[in-house]
């Protein structure tokens, strides 16, 4: 049997980092939760997910930073970041996020579907070898 895609979820909002992992779990994702830049990078150095869900602004940094800190560390500089926000869905925002690796940008509020389409897309790119770095 094949092992379960893992994914980390980070946001700063405790609510919203629940609410991910509990329809990601029931989509049969394997989830750990960050809430902070530094709980993300302790997460995803423990965790080694396929996939990181990383809220821009955190109450230590910002996802931006973290994301970019990861793809420095070989450890972590595969996996696959796709950041989501409620406040900063601005192009240079955006810009940013592409910049320091990120393989997507969502903004709330967002679509169960379109979250599900946009990991599994990137999940698919994963596996495939064709993650961006």
């Amino acid at each position: 049997m094949p092992a379960k895609s893992r994914i980390l979820a980070v946001d700063d909002y405790e609510a919203h980092a629940y609410v991910l992992q509990k329809m990601l779990e029931a989509e049969g994702f394997d989830v750990a939760v960050a809430n902070s830049a530094l709980a993300a990078k302790t997460k995803a150095l423990e965790f080694q997910p396929h996939v990181i869900l990383m809220d821009v602004n955190l109450p230590d940094g910002n996802g931006i930073d973290v994301c970019r800190s990861l793809k420095a560390e070989s450890a972590t500089a595969k996996i696959a970041v796709i950041f989501h926000t409620a406040t900063s869905a601005n192009s240079s925002s955006r810009l940013r996020a592409e910049e320091a690796g990120g393989v997507g940008f969502l903004s709330y509020p967002i679509a169960k579907e379109h979250l599900l389409t946009v990991i599994k897309g990137t999940m698919a790119r994963v596996a495939a070898g064709n993650e961006r770095e």
